[in-house]
């Protein structure tokens, strides 16, 4: 009867012990998907905030509003100044589908070299949508292309839905990227009143 009783209490001591582990290794591949997010929508926020575009040189800022089955998969390419290249640099991001998922990759080259397109590297796997919207006047629109409008816009917003972790539940982050070469730092600064002498 001891032995049992033994036998039932251990039992339960391991299915807790195994239960705690899988939730403590679940919240950490969690905390490093979160992660991954953040520094993955800071670095794409600093790189449109240096993005270049002038009428006459071989510079562009493109988005392409794209679906893939209901799920939105934005993709666009800009030039900017990098720290990868000593001269303007031409970056993709697009949601490329592998082993039935959507990973998003990013290439980047010579704004000016005129050799084959890379096909980039993946910087992100298992991505739910990748939306990436320009402020138009008063409102944010899912296209954009320079040669039409002389210019870059005034925000982008981007947005990533993905789960971070094995949960059935979807977690959208959304971050504005203003591009700020070639802009009156006055047009930014909210709240602050500038006064000229």
């Amino acid at each position: 009867m001891s032995l049992a009783v033994f036998s039932i209490v251990l039992f339960s001591l391991y299915s807790v012990f195994f239960m705690s582990r899988k939730a403590i290794v679940d919240a950490e591949e969690s905390s490093v998907r979160l992660y991954e997010v953040r520094t993955l929508m800071e670095n794409l926020r600093m790189e449109l905030e240096s993005a270049y575009f002038a009428k006459d040189e071989q510079t562009i800022f493109q988005i392409t509003d794209r679906d893939y089955f209901g799920r939105q998969a934005s993709e666009i390419v800009f030039t900017a100044f990098t720290s990868l290249l000593p001269s303007v640099s031409r970056i993709k991001y697009s949601l490329e589908k592998k082993n039935n998922q959507l990973m998003l990759t990013k290439s980047v080259m010579s704004a000016y070299q005129l050799a084959k397109e890379d096909k980039g590297i993946e910087i992100m796997e298992d991505i739910n949508s990748f939306l990436l919207e320009a402020k138009y006047r008063d409102s944010y629109v899912k296209t954009w292309d320079s040669s039409l409008h002389n210019d870059i816009p005034d925000e982008v917003k981007i947005t990533i839905t993905l789960r971070p972790g094995k949960s059935e539940r979807l977690i959208s982050f959304t971050e504005v990227a203003r591009p700020l070469i070639g802009r009156s730092v006055q047009k930014y600064l909210t709240g602050v009143r500038v006064h000229e002498k």
